[in-house]
């Protein structure tokens, strides 16, 4: 039983997070409570072509951007992350993983805030 539990500590800490230039993870990780620009400004620079977190996947890209703020099931298998970009929480980065669980699309979406939460 240790074993197993060794095997999957290791397994799990053997995820790589993509390489993109310019990117500063401990800023990423603090902007969300600091409610700076660094998260709408950034997403730009993860999102263009040929991001290298395209075909990443979900533990590569939880490696680089932490746990996402929400998740959810889509349409054959596939799962959606994200991550909000700002502190009203309209913006959101969302990626999109196919069956296989790598990274296929990423764009940022504005969230409809349910006024009947307030």
């Amino acid at each position: 039983m240790r074993q197993l539990c060794w095997f999957s500590v290791l397994l799990i800490g053997c995820y790589q997070a993509p390489k993109v230039d310019g990117f500063d993870r401990e800023k990423w990780v603090s902007s969300k409570d600091l409610c700076d620009e660094y998260r709408v400004n950034i997403s730009a620079l993860l999102i263009k072509d040929n991001s290298p977190i395209l075909s990443s996947t979900q533990n590569e890209v939880q490696k680089l951007l932490g746990s996402p703020e929400r998740h959810r099931l889509y349409r054959r298998n596939q799962k959606i992350f994200y991550y909000p970009l700002s502190c009203s929480g309209t913006q959101e980065l969302m990626i999109i993983f196919d069956a296989l669980g790598r990274a296929k699309e990423l764009r940022v979406v504005e969230r409809e805030v349910d006024s009947n939460s307030e």
